[in-house]
């Protein structure tokens, strides 16, 4: 331990000067590149061939699953000690805390941080940790050292073997150490898993949020995922990004937000003036009389992980053993997007083979992450693999950008009663149905119960209240004997005004719906429950995404997108009566509705009600729910009986015109997809009929008795008549 300690106190400020020096010679070109991606977004910033690069990889991505450099806090300390998701849980597996191992009477002493990156059992720290071989014989590597709400877990223990395997290189400051298959408790290292290094460009652009998983402090695991945005790509090697890291930290791996590796973390960047670094004392720091926690820390910084493989290709080690090591790590660099990776064995891969799974690439989270799970299904003549999306006479990748909720579910303003200038409250529920709803004591029981629950305000509802829901431009009360939500009362502007976010919907994100945390998710229908099993059952929004996706061009748009993706908000429908041109190009053509020219009813009328409300202005209160009774189909697709809507209804409230002061109307309408179910049925096995459609308008008195909500009295002045 001596010679390792040693080492850094020797080092650190080099280290952290060298890392200052760049931060201050790109200083002109960074603040230009952050004015670009301002002004026009995510990696404006980067040269055109890296934008190149990166919108390659993200449309050849599926859809289809103590140191020697002072580590620095940014702002606010943002750690947390828990995942935030299961992708950046699985991405945690290979991260170790680098401990002394000095016998039974010692406790371990956590140092560092390193990560494995082969499934041989190579592992990844910074060269200022072990500069040399001998440096890493009596370190260990512990896993899953974390903390959870029992607290803190000891992990497994694997010793480092420098001996079998060591390479490094000063200049970017990494060393890659062989680490023993078997722990000290003889548990097996192969169960860890490993992260990816990646040869290939283009994986990250500047604006992009990074994460960082470490061991601070040489403590228990914590994630760096907020305030963490890549601020600059230096040619030479390192990336320069926000983030907070602590003594501990170095050899972190720095992951995208699709958690991805994209470089090894391995210093904070202290501000510079005149070569010096400066103190928070507004004086420059002084080695001789300041401690490190006195310097003023500005950024951190990374080294890239295209250079650490670039560094790999030119070395030679002497013995073979280690030369074949080397070789099958630089083997496993392959970029599994580009060319010799999944994009070119895509078409030769068994049916029986998915390519996100453990059979073809094992436990590596680079292709684990929200938006890079693989997805191919079989051609029907042929076998070979096609597309899941587009239909095409080769195999081909789609790429959907992964949804971006609010995580704040405190801040959601949801639906607002004076929208259109009139006070319209939110729909209530028959005191006959009340004991359906999930309440604010349910609510408050389940917050009481379990950690990840966030906490919201129901100081206003009694314990029996229905809870309700707020997200962005809309609320919800929720029905917890049937799964889903009871009434649904949102704000609708198609003012120009409102939509100047003029992404495409691919680019705000795919079909990943969500669990609203706020309810237990065993209330909530997901698509192990009825989605996947029910082969022609859409996901249906109630609150239409499209309607609900405004308000100022950028996050707002985007959170207000993603808040429709809850599963709150999402029923079983079938797919030739949701869809305005129904089509599943998952069957063979034959199958295909649009061969019938069907026309989904529910679809169909939401895209003719969006023109109806531009023409009065762009602004409209829409409720809408199933109706949860009188069901078209009940059964236990595996994990419990699910019930399947008969009816769905909907009530708009609309000016009449444009005009200032123009009168409201409501209009409310029923729609059946019986006829759609009986005809197609629930699965693929159904026999084929041309789909019919039950529309029509109805009294809102009609759909408060079929569907046990009851409107506010305001609507009873404000409903159209009936037409003859």
């Amino acid at each position: 331990m001596a010679s390792v300690l040693g080492h850094i106190r020797e080092v650190r400020l080099q280290i952290l000067v060298d890392a200052g020096k760049r931060w201050e010679d790109r200083q002109l070109p960074r603040q230009t590149g952050l004015r670009e991606i301002e002004r026009r977004g995510v990696g404006a910033a980067d040269t055109v061939k890296r934008q190149v690069e990166f919108a390659q990889r993200m449309r050849n991505a599926a859809r289809y699953g103590s140191l020697n450099t002072r580590e620095a806090i940014i702002g606010t300390n943002d750690l947390v000690a828990y995942a935030p998701s299961e992708q950046s849980r699985a991405a945690a597996r290979p991260v170790a805390r680098i401990v002394t191992l000095r016998g039974s009477g010692y406790k371990p002493q956590g140092i560092a941080t390193g990560f494995l990156i082969t499934s041989t059992g190579l592992l990844i720290t910074n060269h200022h940790v072990f500069p040399s071989r001998g440096d890493a014989r009596g370190y260990g590597a512990n896993f899953r050292h974390e903390e959870d709400e029992n607290g803190i877990k000891d992990g497994q223990y694997f010793e480092l073997d420098p001996d079998r395997f060591f390479v490094s290189d000063p200049s970017l400051d990494f060393a890659i150490v062989a680490v023993k298959p078997r722990g000290l408790a003889d548990d097996d290292l192969s169960s860890v898993g490993f992260a990816r290094l990646i040869e290939a460009t283009g994986k990250v652009a500047t604006g992009e949020p990074l994460n960082i998983i470490q061991h601070p402090g040489g403590g228990p695991r914590r994630f760096a995922i907020r305030n963490n945005t890549l601020v600059d790509i230096l040619p030479e090697g390192y990336l320069h990004y926000e983030g907070d890291t602590l003594r501990g930290s170095s050899g972190s791996p720095v992951l995208t937000s699709r958690w991805e590796l994209v470089a090894l973390h391995h210093s904070a960047v202290p501000e510079m003036k005149n070569g010096a670094p400066q103190s928070i004392h507004g004086r420059p720091f002084d080695p001789a009389t300041d401690e490190l926690e006195d310097v003023k820390w500005i950024a951190n910084e990374g080294t890239r992980a295209s250079f650490i493989v670039d560094s790999l290709r030119k070395m030679q080690p002497e013995r073979p053993d280690e030369r074949e090591l080397l070789n099958g790590l630089i083997a496993s660099t392959v970029d599994p997007l580009g060319k010799g990776g999944l994009l070119e064995s895509a078409q030769r891969m068994p049916e029986n083979v998915s390519p996100g799974g453990q059979g073809a690439m094992g436990h590596v989270f680079n292709i684990s992450g929200p938006t890079t799970i693989y997805a191919y299904s079989p051609a029907p003549e042929t076998g070979e693999a096609s597309p899941p999306v587009v239909r095409t006479a080769t195999a081909a990748l789609a790429v959907e950008k992964t949804l971006v909720f609010d995580p704040d579910y405190h801040l959601r303003g949801g639906y607002n009663p004076m929208f259109l200038g009139k006070d319209i409250p939110t729909p209530t529920v028959d005191a006959a149905r009340a004991d359906e709803m999930y309440t604010v004591g349910d609510y408050k029981e389940f917050f009481e119960g379990y950690r990840d629950v966030p906490e919201v305000n129901v100081s206003e509802g009694d314990t029996n209240d229905p809870m309700i829901l707020d997200y962005h431009h809309y609320s919800l009360a929720f029905n917890k004997r049937f799964y889903m939500c009871m009434w649904t009362a949102s704000n609708c502007d198609y003012r120009g005004v409102m939509r100047q976010d003029t992404r495409p919907r691919g680019e705000l994100g795919g079909e990943n719906w969500h669990v609203d945390p706020r309810v237990p998710p065993d209330l909530q229908l997901q698509d192990r429950d009825v989605y996947k099993p029910g082969t022609r059952i859409d996901r249906g929004h109630i609150v239409r995404r499209e309607d609900n996706c405004w308000g100022s061009a950028g996050v707002e748009t985007e959170y207000a997108n993603s808040d429709t993706y809850h599963y709150t908000n999402c029923t079983p429908q079938h797919e030739a009566f949701n869809q305005e041109n129904p089509q599943d190009h998952r069957k063979p053509k034959e199958l295909d509705y649009s061969a019938f020219g069907a026309k989904g009813v529910w679809g169909e009328f939401e895209g003719a009600l969006e023109s109806q409300i531009e023409s009065g202005g762009g602004k409209a209160v829409i409720f809408a729910g199933p109706v949860l009774k009188n069901f078209v189909d009940t059964r236990d697709w595996g994990t419990g009986k699910v019930s399947t809507p008969r009816k769905f209804w909907k009530v708009i409230i609309v000016p009449e015109s444009p005009r200032r002061g123009a009168n409201l109307l409501a209009y409310g309408y029923v729609f059946d997809q019986s006829d759609v179910v009986k005809q197609f049925g629930l699965t693929f096995e159904e026999a084929i009929d041309l789909p019919k459609f039950d529309r029509k308008r109805e009294t809102l008195a009609e759909i408060e008795s079929m569907s046990g909500v009851v409107f506010p009295k305001v609507l009873q002045e404000l409903e159209a008549p009936l037409p003859n």
